[in-house]
């Protein structure tokens, strides 16, 4: 395939080379970008998924550079959140520079709130998927279908024929220090259980590298790119203080989520009930993507789980947190166009028996009816 040429056949395969969008956001609009991420996987992109911050060092901003010489489409998120972002700026200014000089990755900017354009991006047309995400889908495609790649039609179905599907899985895996610091018996430093979570996070990048691979074929995988390694999915990490078992000792908690987009069903339900309980998980999370929207869905839905559960608490941005039972905690979140669940319990080892228990495809078929 020649350099400047989108879209395409790979010279040593007669299957046609799948577009690729490279998707830039802040951390904080992960969930809404997953959505859009979805709609995109059915449109026939391979996406790549990145959020890091710029605090990586020289061999992530390399590995940039090549990620993004391999896309045909750089789908940038405005918000905020994003704008505030330094690496994310370094992302778009890199971008906007390949496309100067070489026609790809063709920019796209998406507005995920009122803001202000960046200077570099005046001049630009833009998406705006601020009133509603399911809204910006169709313009999202036929700008796709502008810079020339193949794109797959998405039907909008009437009501009576409405689709639900699956947009992506969260797997939130975890692991505690045994080192502790502070506190009267502590004999351990900040620093030494900070060291300890960096190594539990290697290791539950395995695990999480694991999990991915169930979904991704082999073939899909970048060998020569291990910051980018998987499409349509992605890791993101933190490292979160914990009360440690002594009084006023802290210890550390290291957190891996495993984002997969359009998981396939049956592979994601073999996965939970043979896997997981091999694996220490925090939390499981499913996005539903509804086609064509239901307006007035979240007021159902929040009328619905009042009327059948004990509500434990309610945020317009995160949903209802519901007691399915006494060890289950339920959090659900519901738009116009989609509804999320989290199902946690009340200690994690718990976590794998209860998700076999619980069908969350049954669930949201209830919610919906």
């Amino acid at each position: 395939m020649a350099s400047g040429e989108l879209g395409g056949q790979n010279p040593n395969d007669e299957t046609p080379r799948l577009p690729e969008a490279f998707i830039s956001y802040s951390q904080t609009d992960r969930d809404a970008v997953l959505r859009v991420a979805g709609s995109l996987h059915r449109l026939g992109l391979k996406v790549w998924l990145d959020s890091k911050e710029l605090i990586a060092g020289d061999s992530i901003v390399e590995q940039l550079g090549r990620a993004l010489e391999r896309v045909d489409l750089y789908l940038v998120f405005l918000s905020r959140a994003s704008l505030a972002s330094a690496w994310v700026q370094h992302e778009l200014n890199t971008a906007l520079t390949m496309e100067l000089r070489g026609g790809r990755p063709k920019v796209v900017p998406i507005l995920l709130e009122k803001v202000d354009l960046p200077g570099s991006l005046i001049s630009r047309l833009y998406i705006d998927a601020s009133r509603s995400l399911e809204d910006a889908i169709e313009p999202i495609r036929r700008a796709i279908s502008a810079s020339g790649l193949p794109v797959e039609e998405i039907a909008k179905p009437g009501e009576e024929d409405r689709e639900v599907w699956l947009a992506s899985a969260r797997f939130s895996l975890y692991a505690d220090t045994v080192k502790e610091y502070g506190g009267l018996s502590a004999d351990d430093s900040k620093r030494e259980v900070k060291a300890e979570a960096s190594t539990l996070l290697s290791q539950l990048r395995k695990k999480a590298n694991g999990i991915l691979l169930n979904f991704i074929p082999i073939s899909a995988m970048s060998f020569d790119n291990p910051a980018f390694a998987f499409p349509n999915g992605q890791l993101s990490e933190a490292v979160v203080d914990r009360g440690g078992e002594l009084v006023g000792s802290i210890g550390m908690r290291a957190i891996l989520d495993v984002d997969v987009v359009n998981p396939d069903p049956e592979l994601l339900e073999r996965l939970v009930a043979t896997t997981l309980k091999k694996t220490t998980l925090l939390k499981i999370g499913y996005q539903f993507t509804i086609n064509p929207p239901i307006h007035n869905l979240p007021q159902k839905a929040l009328e619905k789980l009042r009327n059948r559960y004990p509500i434990l608490g309610w945020d317009p941005a995160a949903g209802a947190e519901v007691a399915l039972n006494d060890a289950t905690e339920l959090t659900v979140m519901a738009t116009p166009g989609s509804v999320g669940l989290q199902l946690g319990t009340t200690y994690s080892f718990q976590l794998a028996d209860r998700v076999k228990e619980f069908d969350a495809r049954d669930f949201l078929a209830w919610l919906l009816s």
